[in-house]
């Protein structure tokens, strides 16, 4: 239950998580951080796990790859929500996300995130996550329409449509 609003770092502008150990952050919303000279604009993980759930990334941004964050250890994600979030955008991958290894994304909107390519999430390090029951802005949804060019995996149910924000203000 935090808010981390306006951060600035090197790597992980909201926290970077390191050396072992594994974290969880639960019902946090994570915006308008930045990392000026590297990865992961909000969050950093290099630990050994991570569990995120009923979290928001919003407007974070990072001057290489994983606009919101940049996970390179096996986690689960679950009720998050990634929107307006930029990796640098001529020569950044993953506006909302950068992954390294396996992990779960479950109950997740990606969508309306910025980058030079894999605006929504980026690949990278040989590992595969999987994705169930998320709304991904490009993923082309569940089954034969998944697009197999899109990184990641399938795991089902999955939805590519307009998630429809409304602005409360």
């Amino acid at each position: 239950d935090c808010i981390f609003k306006d951060n600035i770092a090197e790597w992980g502008g909201a926290f970077i998580s390191r050396n072992g150990g594994s974290w969880r952050c639960e019902s946090c919303v994570f915006a308008d951080n930045s990392a000026v000279f590297g990865w992961g604009g909000a969050i950093q993980d290099e630990a050994s796990g991570h569990e995120l759930r009923n979290c928001v990334f919003t407007g974070n941004s990072a001057s290489m790859n994983g606009g919101a964050a940049n996970l390179r250890t096996p986690g689960q994600t679950r009720d998050c929500t990634f929107y307006g979030n930029t990796a640098n955008v001529a020569t950044g991958f993953g506006g909302a996300i950068a992954h390294m290894d396996v992990g779960t994304y479950e109950s997740c909107i990606i969508y309306g995130n910025n980058a030079s390519a894999d605006p929504e999430v980026y690949v990278y390090g040989g590992g595969v996550p999987v994705f169930s029951y998320c709304d991904i802005f490009g993923c082309g949804g569940t089954g034969w329409s998944w697009d197999a060019a899109w990184d990641g995996a399938g795991g089902g149910t999955n939805l590519d449509d307009d998630p429809e924000f409304v602005d409360s203000s």
